[in-house]
């Protein structure tokens, strides 16, 4: 097993998410972490309190009856045994320090390294501890490795220590490039017109509070939008404006949708000691969603990113510059968006992680020193689980299994007691869309087709502007006959043309990601749900991470639902679970160098190719094809005994003659991207038996308390609309059931 690394942090975990949340969240895929943050004040005895917030990370949160703030020396005597407690059994760690504060704490330990990752020059902040540069000059002597997060940190660093390399900040684009569906805007937006300008982040003294006040009066009319916790300053210090809007601390996930709404973004900060060295991680996610910044004359800005980002040295500079972004023609913003891409490029937090990993493998192991004994545990002191497979379970008032449309409309509909569990890294479960060399593809043909009004109001607050409605051209392929309209080769038709709406940006994800700033409750990603005891009301992640649940909702598989049971399911449901037939489906989605490939958007396949079907991506709309390509899915459908033949660049391949047979590509068609996804469970096969073996595990569900939702659960064919119904379904049903809960355990 892989060392585990020991974190002390003068950042929470659940504060602002940036650099050490952003590694550690990352290395913990590779070796555990356990991250210690600074103790909190409590009356009473000390005790430690945990939690695991992802696979692999348990945060320790010391509670000590000391007044004194951060890793003061006054709390040490009670620190070093809840340490001590805490770390019982993980002999083989690296100690890594945000703090150099907590640099007594290393006597505690037998590490094979220590680390020291700076990533600002926190002594020179207004309220630092007296002792911090003393600290750190300890801190120095005694690290093996050191990471600085800016280029000063790092020139200021290598002359104190042999072994500093240069680790600057890095982005999760993927999380951020959700921001261009521009009409995913943060509903907390709906009182603030526009224009907006907006800043995310700590306000605190870093912030040039003078220069926000001179620009909220330069134009009245702009709405300065300032998202984040006041920390370490007066909050009555900073411009109070009727155009000045505090929307104070948010989840990371929601930061997307802010900047979604913001017509540019600001680094408005003062030049002092704690901004000499810095180089907001802010910045690089502002680029992501390829918005206009303006900034201060920050060093490290102005030395690396001048050429995206306009630097302004004074208030009138500085609105001039807003003035300049908000005026710019289109073609001057797809110009620096361009070389924000570039500069993003290089700049991923996974590939600073493999830095790191390479750097820590690297690195001489320190020597076991048998003198430095960790100490016994106190007589008395509770037990503390270190690692998430062993913690008690955290408890959720509402679970809910699975963030498709079913899950997203449940978690819409409950409110801020649902945590909504989604074992992929984004969500939309099987409606979620790629981007591929500027090409946007779904997983298969997913579009919006419904006459409910609630639905289509739906999708007005979930989409906005971006929604576009259009005539459907459903063709099937003849044999020897070319095309013909799919509902005429049926028998079959609508009352006239089908009509159906599709977001005009962002592919069908853009749908799905529309529910996340509306969302109340809590939104878990990478939590893969894999054992669920009913009888106990727990279910354990992967990894170990257990929860204790009162209500469960569940969209996964009907099969899969009844393998977490266990042994806690009968024989009968066992059986029935394996009576239930299916079909699974690969996707392989084509960008083709050719506009305009056809005017259909499904064309069908009876016979003769690999495939059944062809969604056309690229007529559901314009912007998913980059300029002067075309993008087609095409469907291939397959029981989990008898699976594709080829897979990889082989099928990919085997698509593309087909098209080719078929006349809808031509052989000198340029491939430029190739995108292949497989669906287990695509189609719910009708067979003599499937209702009744449905019944009788929904009747088994039902008396143990667990609603099923959703196509997958409820083992129906359904659609995107019909599962916004479904989840709004089950959360009545959850809320019907409340106070008959609350009456019993009266």
């Amino acid at each position: 097993m892989a060392s585990a690394i020991i974190v002390f942090s003068h950042v929470r975990w659940d504060f602002v998410y940036c650099r050490p949340q952003q590694l550690m969240a990352r290395l913990a895929a590779h070796q555990p972490v356990v991250f210690v943050e600074e103790p909190q004040y409590r009356e009473g005895e000390a005790a430690l309190e945990t939690y695991s917030p992802l696979p692999g990370v348990l945060v320790c949160q010391p509670l000590t009856p000391v007044g004194q703030p951060g890793f003061h020396d006054d709390q040490l005597p009670y620190l070093r045994p809840l340490l001590r407690q805490a770390l019982r059994g993980l002999d083989d760690h690296i100690a890594w320090f945000y703090t150099p504060m907590a640099l007594p704490l290393l006597q505690e330990l037998q590490p094979k390294l220590v680390v020291y990752d700076c990533m600002e020059e926190a002594a020179a902040f207004r309220h630092a501890p007296r002792q911090w540069r003393q600290r750190e000059n300890a801190l120095l002597k005694a690290a093996d490795l050191v990471l600085a997060g800016g280029r000063d940190l790092y020139r200021a660093r290598r002359r104190r220590h042999p072994n500093v390399h240069y680790l600057p900040g890095g982005v999760d684009a993927a999380h951020f490039e959700t921001a261009l569906e521009r009409a995913n805007s943060h509903p907390a937006h709906r009182e603030i017109p526009g224009p907006r300008l907006g800043y995310y982040g700590v306000l605190d003294e870093r912030l040039d509070v003078a220069l926000l006040g001179q620009l909220a009066d330069a134009h009245p009319r702009w709405q300065i939008v300032l998202v984040g916790p006041v920390r370490g300053i007066d909050p009555q210090a900073l411009p109070q404006r009727a155009n000045v809007h505090y929307l104070g601390l948010q989840p990371y996930h929601a930061l997307p949708h802010f900047l979604a709404g913001w017509d540019v973004c600001l680094l408005p900060f003062a030049l002092n000691g704690a901004t000499r060295a810095s180089c907001p991680l802010k910045l690089l996610e502002y680029m992501a969603a390829e918005l206009p910044v303006v900034s201060t004359p920050l060093p490290e800005v102005t030395r690396s990113y001048r050429d995206v980002v306009a630097v302004a040295g004074d208030a009138q500079a500085f609105v001039a510059a807003c003035e300049e972004a908000l005026l710019a023609p289109p073609q001057a913003h797809a110009a620096r968006a361009e070389r924000m891409r570039a500069a993003l490029a290089p700049m991923a937090w996974d590939a600073r992680v493999d830095k790191v990993r390479k750097l820590l493998d690297s690195a001489p192991r320190r020597r076991a020193q048998p003198e430095a004994a960790a100490g016994v545990v106190p007589d008395g002191m509770p037990s503390i689980n270190r690692l998430p497979r062993s913690e008690a379970p955290r408890y959720v008032a509402t679970a809910i299994i699975g963030a498709g449309p079913t899950g997203l409309s449940a978690a819409y509909h409950l409110g801020h007691d649902a945590v909504l569990f989604e074992k992929q890294p984004m969500v939309g479960g099987r409606c979620r869309s790629v981007r591929e060399k500027g090409f946007t593809f779904d997983h298969a043909g997913h579009v919006m087709l419904s006459d409910d009004p609630y639905v289509l109001a739906l999708y007005r607050i979930l989409l906005g502007s971006n929604l576009h409605w259009q005539d459907s051209e459903d063709w099937v392929v003849r044999k020897n006959a070319g095309l013909a309209p799919a509902a005429a080769m049926r028998g079959i038709g609508r009352g006239g043309a089908a009509r159906f709406a599709y977001p005009l940006r962002g592919g069908i994800q853009a749908l799905m990601s529309g529910f996340v700033p509306h969302i109340k409750g809590t939104i878990e990603l990478n939590a893969h749900v894999v054992r669920i005891s009913p009888r106990q009301r727990t279910f354990v992640l992967a990894g170990g991470r257990r929860f204790q649940y009162r209500n469960l909702i569940s969209t996964m598989p009907l099969p899969e639902l009844v393998r977490a049971l266990g042994d806690e399911a009968p024989d009968e449901i066992r059986r029935a679970a394996a009576g239930l037939r299916y079909l699974s489906q690969r996707c392989v989605s084509l960008g083709v160098a050719r506009e305009r490939i056809t005017d259909k958007h499904w064309i069908h396949m009876p016979e003769g190719a690999i495939f059944h079907r062809i969604f056309a991506q690229g007529n559901a709309s314009p912007e998913c094809n980059p300029p002067g390509g075309f993008g087609l899915t095409c469907e291939i459908g397959y029981s989990p005994q008898d699976k594709p033949p080829l897979s990889g660049q082989a099928l990919a391949e085997r698509c593309r003659r087909d098209c080719i047979d078929i006349g809808l590509l031509r052989r000198d068609d340029c491939v430029l991207a190739v995108h292949e996804i497989d669906m287990p469970y695509a189609h719910v096969v009708y067979d003599r038996v499937r209702e009744k073996n449905v019944q009788i595990i929904k009747d088994w569900l039902d008396r143990h308390g667990i609603v099923v939702a959703g196509r997958h659960a409820e083992w129906e064919p359904d659609s995107a609309d019909h599962a916004f119904i479904a989840g709004k379904k089950a959360a009545e049903t959850i809320k019907w059931l409340e106070p008959a809960q609350s009456a019993l355990a009266e």
